[in-house]
């Protein structure tokens, strides 16, 4: 495997949990609760919202990298067939917001099954990217630019969009990507945006693996957030 820095796996991981848990859960929603069924449509809506600030990162940042080596990604072609998707899905969530009670089961049922054919693509997308998209840049690109691309891409996204997809990221990585995620950031970023992101770690990694993070980050219990996740 080729030791080189990967733009797409950590990201792709955050989409890959937000996507699966979001489809679970329109699966099993139960309409007659008007909380758990207006939770529902909300999560979808995030999610959609979400996937338009992803691709629109990708066309703005990563997209011309490929394009200047002379190459024609089918992630661009495949971020214009989303956008369609995403349009039509985001229809669907709205009708089934909009709709009589008596008609929210088998409107679910339609977003459940649409959602489930958008997020198998997605998955097959996400793969050709990671295989060929990588490739394309690590021949033609030395690490430092790849980084420079990458931090201008971050810089560009606005903070509530960047806290929530960090709330997916985080538990879907290894221990070691998380230490060199927090580790970069605390590096790179200002101090508010590294104690907000612990804060993040905080609520969302089960505690064994925040506490571990801090032991890594050399933070001291003093130093750190209570770990508001248990064990699953």
């Amino acid at each position: 495997m080729q030791d080189r820095i990967d733009l797409y796996a950590p990201i792709h991981k955050a989409y890959r949990a937000f996507m699966c848990d979001t489809l679970l859960r329109v699966g099993r929603v139960d309409v007659d609760d008007p909380v758990e069924f207006d939770d529902t449509i909300d999560r979808v809506t995030a999610l959609l919202t979400s996937l338009r600030h992803h691709a629109r990162h990708e066309d703005e940042f990563l997209h011309p990298l490929l394009v200047r080596t002379g190459q024609d990604p089918a992630s661009i072609a495949d971020h214009a067939h989303h956008a369609t998707e995403i349009a039509a899905l985001e229809a669907l969530t709205a009708h089934a917001a909009s709709a009589p009670l008596s008609q929210r089961a088998a409107l679910m049922l339609h977003l459940y099954r649409r959602l489930g054919a958008f997020v198998a693509a997605n998955l097959e997308h996400m793969l050709d990217e990671e295989i060929d998209n990588n490739a394309g840049l690590w021949a033609f690109y030395p690490d430092e630019e790849l980084v420079a691309a990458h931090d201008k891409l971050l810089a560009s996204i606005e903070p509530p969009v960047f806290m929530e997809i960090m709330s997916w990221m985080l538990p879907a990585l290894t221990p070691e990507e998380l230490v060199q995620v927090m580790e970069g950031t605390r590096a790179n970023a200002p101090p508010p945006v590294f104690d907000a992101l612990m804060s993040t770690a905080s609520r969302t990694l089960a505690a064994s693996r925040y506490i571990a993070l801090c032991v890594r980050l050399g933070l001291n219990e003093s130093s750190v957030m209570e770990p508001l996740c248990v064990e699953p």
